[in-house]
Parts: C-alpha cells; sequence; structure tokens
C-alpha cells in the first residue's frame, strides 16, 4: 500500500475511498465547503506530478483488511510498482503477474511461521525436551546430509525446518529423539519435491547417515507419529505451501533485476529467475538458528537482501551482480506492502549476520555434489574373535633364529668348492 501525503491530507492508492483507516485521515476539518474542495483539487494536482516519500511512522492498514488478492499496489492509480533504478520500462502485466504471486505467497505465509522464541528460555538438561542449542545442532547435522549428500532443493529443506519446528512447539520432544524427528521430517517433505533430477532419502540411508539410533523400521514408525500428531491435512498444506524464504527472495528479485535483462535470460516475461545456489545455502544456514528462525519468512528474504546489498563486507551496491540491483527505496516499499516494520529487518538483518559469521568456523556456504555412497553398503569393519584376540595377545617370538638372507647362487658355488677335491 503506497501512501503520498501532501499539506494535513493523506490520500491512499490502491484501496477504495470507502475503506480508508480513520489514523491516515487528518482530523482537521474546514469550516467551509467550498475550502474543503478546494484542497482536494489541490491535492490530486499534487499526487499527479509527484509524490512524497514514505516516512517509517506513517500508519497503514494491515494486509488482511485493506489488501487483497490483485489489488494494484503501484505509486500511481494506472500502473503497478517499478523498480527506481529502471522506472522508464513499461512492464505493466509483468510487475501485476509478480505482485499477484505476492499476494498469494503473504496469503500462505502463516502456515510457515513458527515462533521458536519459547526455546530460548529452555533447558534440555532440566526439562527434558528440545532447547535452541540443540535444535541448531540438530539442524546442522541435517544440513550436512542435505548439502553433502542429497540434491533436494532449498525449499524441501526450509519445509523440512518448519516441520520440526511445528512439531516441537506441539509436543514434548525428549532430546534422545531430536535428530530422529529432524529425518523423519526431512523424509517427510522430500516427497514433496518436483523435480525428478534429485537424489531421494530412503529410511535406510538415513538412519546410516544421520546416526540418529534404531533401524529404518523406527524411522518410519516416528514419520507416522509426526503426520498423526500434526494431521495429514496440515503436512499437505506445508507441502504444497509457497511461502518460504526462497520464494520470497525470488519475488522480491523480480523488483530488483532490469526487466530486460530479465527477459533475455528466462525468455519470458512470466518466468521467475531461481535464487543463486550460493544466497539459498545462506537461507539454509539461517534457519539453523532459532533466533532467526522467529522473524517471518519475508522479512528474513528482505533482511538477506540488505545484508548482501548495503554490507561494506559483502560489496557495495555497484559491484555486485544484476541480481542484487536494489535501493533503500525498493526495499522499504517492499516491506509496507508485506506489512513488515522496517525495525523488523533491520533487527533481522543483524540476526542474520551474527549467526552467518558465528557459524563460518564450522561449516562454509557452498554448494556440495551429490554422493554415490548412498546405493553401497556400509563401510567394511573386521571383527575378530575372542580367540583370535587371545592368540595374538599371548604370542611370542619364535624359537629359531632369523634366517639371513643372502645370494643363494654364492652359498651354493661355496659348498661345491668346499667338497671339491683338486688334486694338489
Amino acid at each position: 500500500m503506497m501512501v503520498t501525503s501532501s499539506r494535513n491530507t493523506m490520500g491512499i492508492f490502491g484501496a477504495p475511498t470507502i475503506n480508508v483507516p480513520k489514523a491516515v485521515i487528518s482530523p482537521v476539518k474546514s469550516p467551509k465547503k467550498g475550502r474543503r474542495l478546494k484542497k482536494r483539487l489541490e491535492v490530486s494536482e499534487t499526487n499527479s506530478e509527484s509524490h512524497q516519500q514514505i516516512t517509517p511512522s506513517s500508519h497503514y492498514k494491515t494486509f488482511e483488511n485493506d489488501l487483497n488478492p490483485g489489488q494494484c499496489l503501484s505509486l500511481q492509480a494506472s500502473s503497478p510498482y517499478i523498480p527506481t533504478h529502471f522506472p522508464s520500462i513499461r512492464c505493466q502485466a509483468f510487475y501485476y503477474a509478480i505482485q499477484e504471486k505476492l499476494f498469494s505467497s503473504l496469503s500462505q505465509e502463516k502456515l510457515l511461521h513458527i515462533d521458536n522464541e519459547h526455546l530460548l528460555a529452555v533447558n534440555s538438561d532440566l526439562d527434558d525436551k528440545v532447547d535452541a542449542a540443540l535444535r541448531a545442532e540438530t539442524l546442522f547435522k541435517l544440513w550436512s546430509l542435505h548439502s553433502a549428500y542429497y540434491s533436494l532443493s532449498s525449499i524441501i529443506f526450509c519445509k523440512a525446518v518448519c516441520l520440526m519446528d511445528l512439531l516441537v512447539a506441539k509436543v514434548k520432544v525428549k532430546p534422545k529423539y531430536a535428530m530422529c524427528v529432524a529425518a523423519a521430517c526431512y523424509y517427510i517433505t522430500s516427497k514433496f519435491e518436483r523435480s525428478s533430477d534429485h537424489v531421494s532419502p530412503t529410511p535406510e540411508s538415513l538412519v546410516t547417515l544421520s546416526r540418529c539410533g534404531g533401524t529404518a523400521a523406527d524411522l518410519t514408525r516416528m514419520v507416522e507419529i509426526i503426520l498423526t500428531k500434526l494431521g495429514p491435512s496440515s503436512v499437505a498444506a506445508i507441502g504444497a505451501c509457497s511461502a518460504t524464504a526462497i520464494d520470497f527472495l525470488s519475488i522480491f528479485s523480480s523488483f530488483g533485476i532490469p526487466f530486460v535483462s530479465y527477459q533475455n535470460k528466462s525468455g519470458s516475461q512470466n518466468t521467475w529467475l531461481p535464487v543463486p545456489i550460493s544466497i539459498c545455502r545462506q537461507i539454509e544456514i539461517a534457519l539453523v538458528s532459532s533466533e532467526v528462525s522467529c522473524f517471518r519468512p519475508s522479512c528474513l528474504a528482505l533482511a538477506l537482501i540488505n545484508h548482501l546489498c548495503f554490507n561494506s563486507a559483502v560489496g557495495s551496491l555497484g559491484s555486485v551482480d544484476d541480481w542484487l540491483q536494489f535501493h533503500t527505496s525498493d526495499l522499504y516499499n517492499l516491506s509496507l506492502i508485506c506489512n513488515i516494520s522496517w525495525t523488523d529487518v533491520i533487527a533481522c538483518s543483524s540476526t542474520l549476520k551474527e549467526a552467518l559469521t558465528k557459524t563460518s568456523g564450522s561449516y562454509t556456504v557452498q554448494d556440495y555434489p551429490s554422493s554415490r555412497l548412498l546405493g553401497s553398503s556400509p563401510p567394511l569393519v573386521w571383527t575378530l574373535s575372542r580367540r583370535t584376540q587371545r592368540s595374538i595377545s599371548t604370542s611370542s617370538p619364535p624359537a629359531l633364529s632369523t634366517i639371513t638372507e643372502i645370494d643363494e647362487e654364492l652359498v651354493h658355488l661355496n659348498d661345491i668348492f668346499s667338497n671339491m677335491d683338486l688334486g694338489l
């Protein structure tokens, strides 16, 4: 929702005037009707020429009450929102399609936003349940398997984290079952992978690689428990949901890429470019942290873009690639559309930076190839019986002296000469 102001009157584009919230209407009333009409004409002329920048203190209505899918969120009444760095391109249909996808993702965001703040006050030793530290350790092991052995998409990993957080929030999960629960959630979400070019995890491979304890039958039993506790319909809704941080990154990137370059790369104006794998890895690492996962997926996506574009350690706006061409005003306008406070974006960006820096010593952000060891047998281990161990430990040196290695032909010649009678 874009707001413009002039003097003491506020106007909202993209929303009917009947639904204008009282918070944005000036309480000052003109005593004369003619003066009121004159002010309205001045406001309409001002809005048609230019608009003023919105301040963070501006009031706006919530997404559910004010914004409807398919409604224009433009700075002008006749054109959709276009990034400030490329305003001259006429690509209204393209950006209308992007905004429809954004509204669809925002309407589903509540399914994937699980507040983990309660885990910060839990002690796994005293309460005998998963806390924030154990959650991070477990998800780090799961991320290692995901990035090193399986070729599933980053969206699958995000949904696996969501399933585990939802189960921990509803059910008391004991620490000894944490890894088994994480592996079971990953196995469930792997069934929602649309691409056929990937290594699908099996209960046997997950048990062997994750070392969660138990057997493949135990992991299958844990899958059944998760489906029973959460409900098959809820799990199916999460699997079909398109509101992960990766989805929002794909949508937001459309506002940062010039339309001409975007159309040349994709070949169609209705196709969204995939998010670079290096950025997807950073989202996966960020979700391991309980502090970062407390923020909404859309807020996490904006925070990562803000971190990558305007962090001096990462690079300046002019040195990054085309995918990261954003301005502060673009990100701020996107936060208004998503009904996210800019303070939350800054706080999430700071927490995200701390999480990425904290874990940089443990692992690096890179894409590992899929392993071919999943179909092979476990490593070969020699097992010695007690009798063999006893015979090895009680062995004594041989009684015969060590035979010196010499030339056999020389020994043979010496024997011949010693037995030969020369008759001299």
